[in-house]
């Protein structure tokens, strides 16, 4: 009698997982980069001259889709400069990309929704906001620190990321006193962007840099078309950085996953052969209690997450909560750290406040990899 071969699990997923490893880079915070591309990050007090390079978008759900006289831009299959999304701070300690940023429904978002019909606008709702961040593709050319020489720079093109306030905000005053200077990223009439970033400080910290004046100057040269061929997909990477519905609402939630996948379901089935009735009064009884412990909470006092009833979606203990069913008690803001430019704890509440947003310099990345290391 011949044996029937199990199909392996392994087949024909192993080879392909390589592949997709092969052609990732590696990862700046919450962004996962394609292979050999890298990120550039702006001096403090320092001028800047580059060119933002257009890409093919690839969205057809782009945030600047719009129409404007018969002529629709950031449309699929068009050239566009930038890419924005929104990104959540202190998501499981991290920050993570906010899925409205594709028209989609996020679950922090709907937790802060749920907060402000109940209490109105609180200090834990305010934290909840998404910041506002775009990405562009930018080709340096020279930078000039201080009083130092002007310094030629690779002109690689690289993945620069800021947010709004730090830069898109200037560069919008700027092209509506003279909008002869929004063809900046054309590939053959565009401009050279001359950049002057203020070191800013706050509470005597550490400097970051914000955007004070913008230049547009002549290009030598035009670009040759053959170049979008080679620049990297802004929609794709802000897409792929980003977490499903569900695995952030767990990490939100701080919901763990099932040690063993399939145990809940075959004990279930299991006690349904030997007393479906008992295991049909048993989990009455849970949903009895559950339905008990929200009752006997006001509604203004109830737990968001759970709406009181001390379980999260899967049974198990709420862990906003902590199983009680009440709004957990606001947490301080600790002892700050001495680095910190707002006065709160260096290499643990990054992203964790709405000042990071104007912690774009080193600071930052110093912070972030301080945080990562545990």
């Amino acid at each position: 009698m011949a044996v029937k071969k199990r199909k392996s699990q392994f087949r024909g997923v192993v080879s392909a997982h390589s592949k997709r490893q092969q052609a990732k880079g590696a990862t700046y915070g919450y962004l996962t980069l394609p292979k050999n591309v890298s990120i550039f990050k702006e001096t403090p007090g320092s001028i800047l001259r580059f060119n933002i390079m257009p890409y093919i978008v690839t969205d057809d759900h782009h945030p600047d889709k719009e129409t404007i006289n018969e002529w629709t831009i950031a449309k699929k299959g068009s050239l566009w400069y930038r890419r924005p999304f929104k990104t959540h701070r202190n998501v499981g300690n991290d920050t993570v990309i906010c899925l409205s940023s594709f028209g989609m429904k996020c679950p922090v978002c709907e937790y802060r929704s749920k907060l402000m019909n109940d209490d109105g606008v609180t200090d834990e709702s305010k934290a909840l906001k998404p910041s506002d961040r775009h990405i562009y593709i930018i080709s340096p050319i020279a930078v000039k620190e201080g009083t130092g020489d002007w310094k030629k720079l690779e002109a690689k093109p690289q993945l620069w990321t800021i947010s709004n306030a730090m830069f898109q905000k200037k560069l919008d005053e700027e092209l509506a006193l003279d909008e002869d200077n929004e063809v900046f990223a054309d590939l053959e009439e565009g401009l050279v962007l001359e950049v002057r970033f203020s070191s800013e400080t706050i509470a005597g910290g550490q400097p970051f840099s914000e955007t004070s004046r913008i230049d547009f100057k002549e290009r030598k040269e035009p670009f040759d078309e053959k170049i979008l061929d080679e620049l990297p997909d802004l929609d794709a990477i802000i897409i792929n950085s980003a977490m499903s519905y569900q695995a952030l609402k767990d990490k939100f939630f701080e919901i763990e996953p099932d040690d063993e996948p399939g145990k809940e379901e075959a004990e279930e089935e299991e006690g349904a052969d030997e007393g479906g009735e008992k295991e049909s009064r048993e989990e009455g009884g849970e949903e009895d209690e559950g339905q008990a412990l929200r009752d006997s909470i006001p509604k203004r006092e109830r737990c968001v997450a759970c709406d009181g009833t001390g379980k999260n979606s899967r049974g198990k203990t709420c862990r906003i909560c902590d199983g009680t069913g009440k709004k957990p008690a606001k947490k301080g803001e600790g002892k700050a750290g001495n680095r910190c430019p707002s006065g709160h704890v260096f290499g643990k509440d990054c992203e964790a406040h709405e000042e990071c947003d104007s912690c774009d310099g080193s600071l930052w990345e110093e912070c972030y990899d301080e945080k990562q290391k545990g």
